[in-house]
């Protein structure tokens, strides 16, 4: 899922989801080799409540696609491992995977966020922008668009779960480049609106 989601040209949402940061680490020696993701090896871990991509392991091909497009395009799984983030999969929601997945293990979670932004808008629907637009409205990639700096401001959304973190990561405008933050500056600074928009 990009970071984005196009409100009749009036708004932006911001899906903060699976990107928090944990503040709090386990021991590095708890999860050597207890980790419930299998083959990371060849695939990135995809968390069941990932709030942009749907992973069914039985229809993965182990083609080693994601994980190489993960790091090529967005660096993230370089730079996060399961044993420093407490066995909790750091993903940036940017859809990249599912662009490359052969056997469609990974998959586009369905638009239902869409119906909740809508409500939460006071709009009829809202509907994800064209990556052919992304540029012209908000000044970034797909992969890279942060609620931050955008080129003109938008009604941006946030999930009321963001505020139960001390600190949340979004992208800061690049990507491979995350910015971690308090949640509470991040809604101030790009003056968000808190509802509910996950599951």
């Amino acid at each position: 899922m990009a970071t984005g989601m196009n409100m009749g040209r009036r708004g932006f949402l911001c899906s903060a989801g699976a990107t928090f940061a944990c503040s709090a680490f386990s021991p590095l020696s708890l999860l050597a080799n207890s980790s419930k993701y299998t083959l990371t090896d060849i695939r990135v871990p995809m968390a069941s409540d990932n709030v942009s991509v749907l992973f069914d392991p039985a229809k993965c091909v182990q083609c080693g696609a994601c994980k190489s497009v993960c790091n090529r395009m967005m660096s993230v799984n370089g730079f996060y491992d399961l044993v420093k983030t407490g066995d909790n999969p750091i993903c940036v929601n940017c859809g990249q995977c599912t662009t490359v997945c052969e056997g469609q293990a990974l998959v586009n979670r369905p638009e239902w966020q869409a119906v909740k932004a809508a409500k939460a808008a006071g709009d009829k629907k809202v509907e994800m922008v064209h990556m052919k637009e992304l540029l012209g409205l908000t000044g970034y990639i797909r992969g890279g668009c942060s609620p931050i700096g955008m080129k003109r401001s938008y009604p941006t959304f946030i999930d009321e779960t963001a505020e139960l973190f001390d600190e949340i990561a979004v992208s800061a405008g690049m990507r491979g480049q995350q910015l971690i933050l308090g949640p509470d500056d991040l809604i101030h600074y790009a003056d968000m609106t808190v509802c509910d928009l996950t599951e």
